[in-house]
């Protein structure tokens, strides 16, 4: 038994090599993950069978509410590939399940259109895919609360005029357009990029 009252045991994720990011859809139904074979992979997120191993997150309180996830039966819903190095970070849309984007160290983003039916499918449609971004760590981009907006950074070697912040548009008549480039001439550096979960502001980390 894990402190707190947290039970927790190891998940091995089958069709997996050197797991890199995890991230679950905002409903709980479905997880993505990214692995060294350049791929991003989307799992349906199965209720336990009888017998089957699974892994509970618990809280202490007896009255709160408790997740249950069988590992046994994650199966794979789609297996994404187009990233030519390993995808660092990976996010779900926040109001869809549907939509997933990754980074990768090869300085591109992929927005993904994946299909979640309840036969295995080989890749999924991609949205769009930006070139230049930035990704050094797993919080290289990310989706605004709202769901309508996607920030991240790009280095724009050709010119070398450094960093630009972007934002893309995720709304259905505009995806992919890019709404507003903004020059950071004092970034050496970009680690992080996060939006307020309050307004349409984004905090930029830097080193």
């Amino acid at each position: 038994m894990a402190p707190h009252g947290l039970q927790s045991g190891y998940c091995a994720l089958s069709g997996a090599k050197s797991t890199i990011a995890l991230a679950f859809s905002t409903d709980g139904t479905y997880f993505a993950s990214t692995h060294g074979d350049h791929t991003v992979k989307a799992r349906r997120v199965a209720s336990p069978a009888a017998g089957a191993p699974v892994h509970m997150l618990k809280p202490a309180r007896a009255r709160a509410s408790r997740q249950v996830f069988d590992s046994s039966s994650w199966a794979i819903r789609a297996v994404l590939t187009g990233h030519e190095r390993t995808p660092w970070t990976v996010k779900f849309h926040p109001r869809s399940r549907r939509i997933l984007a990754s980074g990768s160290l090869d300085q591109s983003l992929w927005m993904w259109m994946v299909p979640l039916g309840h036969d295995f499918m080989n890749g999924g449609k991609a949205a769009f895919h930006i070139e230049r971004s930035v990704m050094y760590s797993d919080a290289g981009f990310d989706v605004s609360k709202c769901g309508r907006f996607l920030a991240l950074c790009e280095l724009d070697t050709a010119t070398a005029s450094g960093y630009h912040l972007k934002t893309v548009s995720l709304q259905p008549r505009s995806l992919g357009q890019v709404l507003q480039t903004v020059a950071l001439p004092n970034c050496p550096y970009v680690t992080s990029v996060q939006f307020s979960p309050l307004v349409a502001s984004v905090l930029i980390g830097c080193g």
